[in-house]
């Protein structure tokens, strides 16, 4: 079995994502996690999921450049909906922005509706991890589910 270097494998994925219409930024960061989930062990959300994206990129269920939506929002919680953008993309952000909450209010919750396959779980708490908070993530299986009201 041939042995590619992370940082070169990470530049082959982004270039077939951007060659089948995902921005560089989103490229990028799909890239990132797909090849961490495998150096994580966890390769059931590495890189073998590529081609499944390449292919639903083609039929519309994963949509490059979707608007992120925030929905609803107070100082301690966001409904976003993602537009079936790519999930890494969309949870990262969402990730980011619920860590921002929480750094100013000491605690913040966030949905998302309507993205696509987020890979590896644990990366998202690992952010807050980092940020010396403590997070919880959960997922669906791909279903639309009713947001907040």
């Amino acid at each position: 079995m041939p042995v590619i270097q992370h940082d070169r494998l990470q530049g082959l994925i982004a270039k077939l994502l951007v060659a089948n219409g995902a921005s560089e930024e989103e490229a990028q960061i799909v890239s990132r996690h797909s090849v961490a989930a495998n150096l994580a062990g966890h390769d059931s959300h590495g890189v073998i999921q590529i081609p499944i994206y390449i292919d639903r990129i083609h039929k519309g269920h994963i949509v490059p450049g979707a608007p992120f939506e925030i929905k609803q929002e107070s100082p301690t919680s966001t409904v976003i909906d993602g537009n079936w953008g790519f999930g890494y993309v969309v949870s990262e952000r969402a990730t980011r922005m619920t860590i921002e909450k929480a750094k100013a209010n000491n605690v913040a919750a966030c949905t998302i509706v309507r993205q696509s396959h987020i890979g590896r779980v644990a990366a998202y708490p690992l952010m807050a991890a980092r940020e010396g908070m403590i997070a919880i993530m959960t997922a669906d299986s791909g279903k639309v589910w009713a947001t907040c009201r």
